[in-house]
């Protein structure tokens, strides 16, 4: 670095000028400043009822004329409904259509169709190792199976033991599996074992864990029951497995919504249990 004629100039190892930079006279370094580009932005509106719709946060024109009507606030003019739609309310107002609470069963024998889902990870692992349960759930009689894991990559090897056992029970075969986008179920071998087995694969869309509600519901009272289960006895969290597979002992042999006169178990082994 060396200063000379107002300038700091500043030199590499090899003495060669890379930079120059001008001093001011009381030999402090300048500064130039770029000011951002100045910009006045206006918006008009030629009808007033609009324009107080959209000052209102765009308010509905029913609760603005309210507003008027009712002296609630002071300065408002009378406002028009207009006969258009504002763009801004139906974007960002629009609210998704309802699911139906019912959905009319579509098998008429065991093992038609079969709806799985993996739960989420448990914070403590149970005493067997395991942090996860998958279930499976015939739709016709509404049995319940659920197998406990210790990662969802097992989900696979899990079903294709879950696919002989029912149907060496049952006599029948698995024609519709119904589950959600999860990687467990779309990986390239489960793809492919479906394929070969002539099962029908069915996946739900994103985030519309409604589209597998059976499923979805079913796990649900199953944690619903444990966690009953293990805080009326004071249980530590680590005995989640054996609280699990109870709670599924028990619901299969509860009466559902579905069957008017059995239970699930009666349904599957048409035997009382």
């Amino acid at each position: 670095m060396q200063m000379e004629d107002n300038q700091m100039k500043i030199f590499d190892s090899n003495r060669r000028l890379i930079l120059k930079v001008p001093l001011s006279r009381n030999k402090t370094f300048k500064i130039g400043i770029q000011i951002a580009e100045f910009q006045c932005l206006a918006a008009s509106i030629s009808d007033e009822s609009w324009m107080w719709h959209h000052r209102f946060g765009c308010l509905n024109f029913r609760s603005l004329s309210e507003l008027k009507s009712k002296k609630m606030v002071h300065g408002l003019p009378q406002i028009e409904i207009p006969k258009q739609l504002c763009v801004e309310c139906c974007v960002s107002k629009q609210p998704r259509n309802s699911f139906k609470k019912e959905i009319p069963i579509r098998s008429k024998r065991k093992l038609e169709v079969i709806y799985s889902d993996a739960c989420d990870p448990f914070e403590v692992k149970s005493l067997g190792g395991n942090s996860y349960f998958v279930s499976f759930i015939d739709e016709f009689t509404r049995k319940m199976w659920v197998y406990l894991i210790k990662q969802k990559n097992e989900v696979f090897n899990i079903f294709k033991k879950f696919k002989l056992l029912s149907e060496k029970q049952s006599d029948k075969v698995i024609k519709v599996l119904r589950t959600d986008v999860g990687g467990e179920y779309n990986s390239y071998e489960f793809l492919v074992f479906c394929d070969e087995e002539g099962i029908i694969h069915e996946v739900t869309s994103p985030y519309t864990p409604q589209h597998n509600g059976v499923a979805e519901r079913r796990n649900r009272t199953i944690l619903n029951m444990a966690k009953n289960m293990m805080k009326g006895k004071g249980m530590p969290h680590y005995l989640w497995e054996e609280a699990t597979s109870t709670a599924v002992y028990i619901l299969n042999r509860c009466p559902t919504k579905r069957l008017q006169r059995y239970t699930p178990e009666e349904a599957w082994s048409e035997k009382k249990a």
